[in-house]
């Protein structure tokens, strides 16, 4: 296994979902084959908005808060 910058963006990314919505990498939820970078991209098919992917529990302490967890979730 060989370190790469687009893999380090790629786990970056995956991380940062993980806490924003706080579910796992990979989950039976999600359905077979589905990691949670793809459940995430899949939203829009499924009729979820950025706002339903988020956590509820964090997104909903503050405005600021979920205006920041929104930025990050779209970036």
């Amino acid at each position: 296994m060989q370190v790469t910058a687009p893999g380090n963006v790629y786990n970056y990314g995956a991380v940062l979902l993980e806490i924003l919505t706080t579910r796992l990498p990979v989950d039976e939820a999600f359905g077979e084959g589905i990691d949670l970078v793809k459940w995430v991209h899949s939203a829009p098919a499924r009729a979820e908005t950025p706002e339903q992917i988020l956590d509820a529990r964090l997104s909903t302490v503050s405005f600021v808060w979920r205006k920041e967890m929104l930025s990050a979730l779209k970036a």
